[in-house]
């Protein structure tokens, strides 16, 4: 089985990492991009399987970036999920219309991604979050439940301190 690459372009870095990180657990290859421009790059040298996009980054947004893949048959055939703060009526509208689909950044962003990533990407049945990893390389089910749900913008960085290097304090 071939495995499937995503590409996660925000300009929130911290939060593009915890994605990675958790995207990774399913074994996916993770794409990151930063800026509209650089998600446009990536798109067209590397096709990735799924496409999930902010509306507000520099040099491009979101919803720009899926307008330029619209016009060609190949990009506009790669499902794009529109991970965004904005919840008005008009941005929702715009996903709806180019075929994207709408994520509100909330509490729990993994929580409502990953099963939108099963579906999109026929991963098959999701495993429970604290199910056992079937690489053992990957950290343990335990390890991962300090980063269950994602939260605040400030708590990101304690979250990947604790994926990368473990939590101390316990």
């Amino acid at each position: 089985m071939t495995t499937k690459t995503i590409l996660i372009a925000d300009d929130d870095y911290e939060l593009v990492e915890v994605l990675a990180m958790r995207c990774r657990q399913l074994g996916l290859n993770v794409l990151p991009a930063y800026d509209g421009i650089s998600a446009l790059r990536i798109i067209d040298e590397k096709m990735p399987d799924l496409i999930c996009l902010d509306v507000n980054m520099p040099l491009g947004n979101g919803l720009g970036v899926c307008e330029m893949m619209a016009p060609d048959k190949q990009l506009a055939s790669i499902p794009v999920i529109v991970l965004t703060g904005r919840s008005d009526d008009q941005t929702i509208s715009q996903c709806r219309s180019m075929g994207a689909h709408y994520l509100h950044k909330s509490f729990d962003v993994w929580g409502l991604l990953r099963p939108m990533l099963y579906e999109l990407l026929n991963l098959g049945n999701p495993k429970p979050d604290n199910a056992e990893p079937n690489d053992p390389g990957e950290r343990d089910a335990a390890g991962w439940d300090d980063l269950a749900p994602v939260t605040t913008p400030r708590c990101l960085t304690h979250l990947i301190e604790v994926v990368t290097h473990g939590d101390s304090h316990r």
